[in-house]
């Protein structure tokens, strides 16, 4: 349950209420411009003379949503590890649930020097052990600097600044600023991320060897959404996610 609450943060649950509401101008405002008439006019409107499809479309959202909802939720059936929500099962559909482009979003990649060569001479349990430490408290620094952790593929640790942050009332002096402070909180994170590896201890090591990590940072417009339908997850992908991992690969 905590994995997939992991998956999808409550924000974008919020997010993806807001982006299928029928009654919010943001809806509408979406739906212009993409080729309605304008947004203005359908948000005035009476819901219940909008169109069918509009109606149905939004109804296999709101059940979709409520169904992230309830995976965060206590009452639910295990199955092999894997939740079952008998009341509600995902429709197919091209559509994604939720997205959207974010400008100034700060991302952070690390990854461990010499993990392919770890993964060949330690056990199993040993490397997960080890990046089970790691990860912990890069964990605990995401809740410590308000960072949001994105993802872990391998040895890899993803996560980011100034994302789901709330900008409607921003004006382009703000947008700097806060711009600013992403970047320097990232580089704060970072920073701990190196000194906090410097004491996971690599299993077996001799003499006694600490996890030594590179990290990227770049700053840029990313794209973000929830993916999947067995599965959903948070995902952010773009041109500033590619050059903080080759920053990373580089470094």
């Amino acid at each position: 349950r905590e994995m997939l609450h992991s998956m999808i943060p409550a924000k974008v649950i919020e997010k993806i209420e807001c982006f299928w509401d029928v009654k919010s101008e943001e809806y509408w405002r979406r739906r212009s411009s993409v080729g309605s008439t304008t947004s203005q006019t359908y948000f005035e409107s009476n819901t219940s003379s909008l169109h069918s499809s509009y109606i149905e479309r939004a109804d296999e959202m709101n059940s979709k949503i409520h169904f992230l909802n309830e995976m965060n939720r206590t009452n639910h059936d295990y199955d092999d590890g894997i939740i079952i929500d008998r009341g509600y099962e995902l429709t197919t559909t091209s559509r994604a649930l939720y997205a959207e482009e974010v400008n100034n979003v700060c991302i952070i990649f690390l990854d461990i020097v010499g993990f392919s060569r770890m993964s060949l001479e330690l056990k199993p349990i040993q490397i997960m052990d080890m990046l089970h430490d790691l990860f912990g408290r890069y964990d605990n620094l995401c809740d410590r600097h308000g960072v949001l952790k994105l993802e872990t593929v391998g040895d890899a640790y993803v996560c980011a600044t100034n994302l789901l942050k709330e900008r409607d009332d921003y004006s382009p002096g703000d947008e700097y600023l806060h711009a600013k402070d992403a970047a320097l909180n990232a580089l704060d994170m970072a920073k701990d991320m190196v000194r906090q590896a410097q004491h996971v201890i690599i299993p077996k090591s001799m003499p006694i060897e600490s996890v030594q990590v590179r990290v990227g940072i770049h700053i840029g417009e990313v794209t973000c959404g929830v993916l999947g339908e067995r599965l959903p997850k948070f995902a952010v992908f773009g041109s500033a996610v590619n050059l903080a991992a080759r920053m990373e690969q580089t470094s």
